[in-house]
């Protein structure tokens, strides 16, 4: 006949198969209950109250809990999906579409997309290629390198038939966008580059030696002068 002792070993409690019998767990209180080692159908070993055991409370080493919040999490999508299960690329989509739906509702029309249509978040941005950060400090919204929606071609409406218009490109780089058109944007980088030209020749102006030792010096005199 089996010791009473041993009464748990080899059995098996939810995905936790129980190994052997551990020194016994003191309470503060001063009550003791046994303790026993268990393995987890995953691979893991943990060690667990005898009491909990009996009870159902622990029935894995913790991954029954990571899958059952991971479910709860999908099942809520309809809701927002925003419980600690759900994952960040859908979180991600479904801020953008709530964002959507109330600038249309702001420009008078309502928009037709369905969370589906919105594109892939991806993992780095299309213009700068840089890496997406989806998770900064709580927030998925509103700092340079969050994923944001946008609208290759603004002048299209946020409708179904235009969803190949959307793409999730950097915050800094929708900012950036805004309202600008591509030729405005082209009239931007020649002037742009003109500045440039022009630091490379004070560059080699500098370089060069002078009564004023360097341009800096040159603009201080000036100044005084």
């Amino acid at each position: 006949m089996q010791k009473k002792a041993h009464k748990f070993e080899g059995q098996i409690f939810g995905r936790l198969f129980v190994v052997k019998r551990l020194e016994n767990a003191v309470m503060p209180s001063g009550a003791v209950f046994s303790k026993w080692l268990c393995r987890c159908v995953c691979g893991n070993e943990k060690s667990v109250l005898g009491i909990d055991l009996k009870a159902g409370k622990t029935q894995s080493c913790g991954c029954l809990f990571k899958e059952t919040t991971k479910q709860k999490g999908l099942a809520n999508r309809t809701h927002g999906g925003y419980s600690r299960g759900s994952d960040t690329e859908h979180l991600v989509k479904y801020r953008a579409w709530k964002s959507i739906q109330n600038r249309c509702r702001e420009r008078g029309y309502e928009s037709d997309l369905e969370l589906s249509d919105l594109p892939a978040v991806g993992d780095f941005c299309p213009v700068f290629g840089t890496r997406f950060e989806k998770l900064q400090k709580g927030s998925l919204w509103k700092h340079d390198h969050a994923p944001s929606i946008d609208r290759m071609n603004p002048n299209l409406p946020y409708l179904r038939k235009y969803k190949g218009n959307l793409c999730f490109i950097s915050w800094r780089a929708n900012r950036l966008k805004m309202n600008g058109t591509a030729e405005e944007f082209q009239k931007i980088i020649g002037y742009m580059m003109r500045g440039t030209e022009i630091s490379e020749k004070s560059s080699l102006m500098d370089s060069k030696p002078s009564q004023f030792g360097g341009n800096e010096a040159e603009a201080k005199s000036a100044v005084r002068d």
